[in-house]
């Protein structure tokens, strides 16, 4: 019999694999863990060949339908498995995080990672998914401070800790830029600053719905890209979603000169991003890991919930509610001096690279104080 501890994680998109997986390494270590993958925005690119690029294993269910992610049909699935989890983790801000508030209210203890994030913007079904998730945690882990103070203003004081940023510790093992340079130009050193870029694309990644639902705004980000253009003369290159497909349909859209390239596994669109001048994106994470490889990122979104990024001059704000305004004259001056580095990026807001660790360290404890209090 296992005598360790069970912990139920369920992980609903791409990228909150990539950003928990040495999380889910150490949780296999310690803990009984299962781990449950809802898939629910239908990516393909969780596959065999992803989960190889992150080092983890294949989860332990799979739940193909949506119908299937309701807390009722958990609940039957931990009952013809004989599970019992003394911990159930929600990561980020997808539509499972939602389960939360069901599984509290059937006794489950609830943790989430990623607590505190805020953009403000009432309208993004993510920023509700947040609120709930952490209104009904009993172990919640904060990127940052700020995050922290978040989660104070609603009220949500108990088992809070500022860990530091997942997505940092994971691109900093995983991802070794000396494997992707031109092997002509590479000396053997390891010094990334040493490390020859091609800087030969710019890479495109549009997917939120404030942008793809608005016409007015997908126009704008197009004329921008084509400044962009016009600027460096380097191939504008959008990641390939169905979804940005039939969007460009529906309202008839004049791409021009920007091309699809296919979605890619993790480290092969972590090695484009590298050899692109810069990325225009509208993907929180984003924010996070790029600055990792001092690679600039474009945000053309009206609410963040890392400003910090902002602050750390790892991304800039592009406002696209209008056209060729002063923003995207200042997003080329922020581009060439990152490049020809007047301007320098902050990475100490992201942590020092060891959340994993901290995280496992909380969550045992948590279950110890748990267990400690159910036996008294």
């Amino acid at each position: 019999m296992n005598s360790k501890k069970c912990v139920v994680s369920i992980i609903g998109i791409r990228p909150d694999f990539v950003r928990t997986s040495e999380i889910l390494k150490k949780l296999d270590k310690e803990f009984n863990h299962i781990c449950i993958r809802t898939d629910e925005y239908r990516d393909t690119l969780v596959a065999y060949a992803f989960f190889g690029d992150l080092k983890i294993r294949c989860s332990d269910y799979y739940l193909e339908s949506t119908d299937d992610n309701t807390c009722t049909f958990y609940c039957k699935l931990f009952v013809k498995m004989n599970i019992s989890p003394e911990l159930i983790i929600f990561v980020g801000d997808s539509d499972v995080t939602c389960l939360a508030k069901p599984f509290k209210q059937k006794g489950y203890k609830i943790c989430h990672i990623e607590a505190g994030m805020r953009s403000h913007n009432k309208n993004m079904c993510e920023e509700h998914n947040k609120i709930i998730c952490d209104q009904y945690s009993d172990l919640l882990f904060a990127y940052h401070y700020d995050n922290k103070k978040e989660l104070q203003k609603e009220n949500i004081t108990k088992n809070v800790y500022v860990v530091g940023n997942t997505v940092f510790e994971v691109v900093n093992k995983l991802f070794d830029p000396s494997k992707f340079v031109n092997d002509d130009n590479y000396d053997g050193k390891t010094d990334s600053d040493k490390l020859i870029k091609r800087k030969d694309m710019i890479l495109v990644d549009i997917h939120r719905e404030e942008n793809l639902n608005s016409k007015n705004r997908m126009i704008n980000i197009i004329k921008y890209l084509h400044y962009c253009y016009a600027k460096y003369n380097l191939p504008i290159n959008i990641l390939f979603s169905h979804k940005l497909e039939n969007i460009i349909n529906k309202f008839n859209l004049n791409m021009g000169i920007i091309k699809f390239t296919p979605l890619k596994r993790w480290r092969t669109y972590l090695n484009t991003c590298y050899h692109s001048l810069f990325v225009v994106s509208d993907s929180g994470t984003a924010q996070e890991e790029l600055g990792t490889l001092n690679v600039p990122v474009i945000v053309p979104r009206d609410y963040t919930e890392r400003p910090q990024s902002y602050d750390a001059n790892m991304s800039i704000y592009l406002n696209i509610n209008s056209t060729h305004n002063k923003t995207w004259l200042k997003t080329f001056d922020y581009i060439d001096n990152i490049h020809n580095k007047t301007l320098k990026m902050n990475l100490t807001w992201l942590g020092d690279g060891d959340t994993s660790n901290i995280i496992i360290k909380h969550i045992q404890t948590f279950l110890d104080l748990h267990m400690t209090d159910k036996l008294a």
